[in-house]
């Protein structure tokens, strides 16, 4: 391992991270050899209002949440972050939702607070965002017996439940991330859509700074499936926005909102099926200069290593047409599900994906593999590893993969669950492409990785450029966060876990935001 940075550089990390480097030794912080956000990233929604005047939030059934008055949780407090501090949100394996606070200013990590419990439920999906005004949201999946309550809380004193929706995620797919939450980039109008049972999916967005009841993205459905997994994206200077989502037959569908009104109808993107329905084997992102939208999928792996090509579609920046389903020339394990993140100031895409393969159930040899698409074509596809010796399958709906860039440096770091205590990572660069890492030692050793979440800071330590911030679920249920400044990997929390018994064994309980 070659060693990079300076003494001095090291030192101040440790010292503004409140911890110490991954290495022992200060002056060399994981530097190698040359070689981010998703489902593994943040998201983020537009000024929040009032609820609608009327969210349902009666359940007859046993094992209802408890929305009960509880005077510390309703006076639970909310301050709007200032910028460079970083939200984290996470529900415990009760059903309690949480927040904790990372002060840019400060380089610590306040207490944990409550936010609302859903006891005796369990919460499998959180998915916090955050407006370009700085008003929160949190949005969960709270499920039972009886199914999955989608509920959406604003950021404010007491996180007033904006709405909810009882129980439209069937028992059974609750660990299926059947709704997203977004904003309009440029009106700041939130939107959130779900699945409800139905053919259908439903959304709510936000007029003059009061939700709207909710309505159909289309009047007909599109096919016989019920709704399933949901994605949805911001275009990145305008209200556009694009809804992909796959049904219970594995079908995959795509439509745009112009600002006002959606699609008449869904573009079908795949009409034969996805890979898998347990976990998302599809994504879609955004370019950050042209506008233009990428949609990534795969179908069934061969359980012949890397021989599946990624399918993909495009659509221009402000239209609603989208293009021929195309295949990627470079080959992979066809994934089981997909991290994406967009380089900022280009139009470079990055992924990282881990593969479902029938012959790999509950078994270590799914192949790793990642790909950067350059704005009009694919830079890099390659399959890295191909046994990361480490089963996933048996954890539904979760995303043992991640991705980021670390600012506008044009590296791009992956991330991905292997055997052994360190981190399994690769990374991007233009003149090398991707190149596998020596796993990155981890200061406490790691457990079995289950979720990985990214976001993007401006610089923490010496380095001149953002800084790219991994949070790392393991199987015990605790949370670790760590930062890659482009030199190498720094504890943020003193080698202290950030949260712990967060729910582990299916979907991603977890998810951050950065003003």
């Amino acid at each position: 391992m070659r060693r990079r940075g300076s003494r001095a550089a090291s030192v101040l990390a440790a010292a503004l991270l409140g911890g110490c480097s991954l290495l022992t030794d200060l002056g060399g912080l994981a530097g190698v050899d040359d070689g981010g956000s998703g489902d593994g990233g943040s998201s983020e929604i537009g000024e929040g209002g009032q609820g609608d005047g009327s969210p349902s939030t009666a359940d007859a059934s046993p094992d209802a949440p408890n929305d009960a008055p509880d005077p510390a949780i309703d006076a639970a407090p909310y301050t709007p972050l200032s910028t460079g501090d970083m939200r984290f949100y996470y529900a415990r394996s009760a059903g309690d939702l949480w927040y904790r606070t990372w002060s840019y200013a400060g380089k610590t990590w306040a207490p944990p607070i409550m936010v609302a419990s859903h006891a005796p439920r369990f919460v499998p999906w959180v998915q916090p965002a955050i407006g370009p005004g700085g008003i929160e949201a949190v949005t969960t999946i709270a499920a039972g017996a009886s199914g999955g309550s989608v509920e959406t809380r604003l950021g404010a004193t007491g996180w007033p439940l904006a709405f909810a929706t009882p129980d439209v995620i069937a028992p059974g797919r609750a660990a299926h991330r059947g709704f997203d939450v977004t904003y309009g980039a440029a009106s700041g109008a939130s939107m959130v859509v779900y699945a409800d049972g139905t053919a259908i999916p439903k959304f709510r967005t936000t007029v003059a700074g009061a939700w709207t009841a909710e309505q159909p993205v289309f009047a007909t459905a599109p096919a016989i499936g019920l709704v399933d997994w949901v994605k949805l994206v911001r275009h990145p200077s305008t209200d556009e926005a694009s809804l992909v989502y796959s049904d219970t037959n594995r079908k995959l569908y795509a439509a745009v909102w112009n600002g006002t009104t959606w699609d008449a109808a869904p573009t079908v993107l795949e009409a034969t099926s996805l890979n898998v329905s347990d976990f998302a084997a599809f994504t879609a992102a955004y370019e950050n200069l042209s506008g233009d939208l990428l949609v990534v999928w795969a179908l069934t792996s061969t359980c012949n290593g890397p021989a599946d090509p990624v399918h993909y579609s495009t659509k221009a920046s402000g239209t609603s047409a989208f293009s021929s389903p195309q295949l990627t020339t470079g080959l992979l394990g066809s994934p089981g599900m997909f991290a994406v993140a967009s380089e900022p100031g280009s139009n470079r895409i990055a992924f990282s994906a881990l593969e479902y393969g029938s012959c790999c159930i509950n078994a270590g040899c799914n192949d790793w593999g990642v790909g950067v698409w350059d704005g009009a074509a694919w830079a890099h596809v390659v399959d890295l590893d191909m046994a990361p010796g480490v089963a996933y399958t048996s954890r539904t709906g979760t995303f043992p993969v991640g991705v980021g860039w670390v600012g506008t440096t044009g590296q791009a770091v992956a991330l991905y669950l292997r055997s052994g205590t360190d981190l399994g990572w690769a990374k991007w660069t233009a003149g090398a492409n991707w190149v596998l890492q020596a796993p990155a030692p981890m200061t406490p050793p790691l457990a079995a990785q289950v979720n990985f979440a990214t976001a993007r800071i401006p610089a923490a330590t010496a380095a001149a450029n953002d800084d790219l911030v991994v949070l790392v679920e393991d199987v015990d249920g605790r949370v670790w966060a760590k930062l890659y400044d482009g030199i190498g990997w720094i504890d943020m929390n003193g080698g202290m876990a950030i949260a712990e018994n967060v729910r582990a064994d299916q979907g991603m309980a977890m998810g951050v935001v950065v003003r």
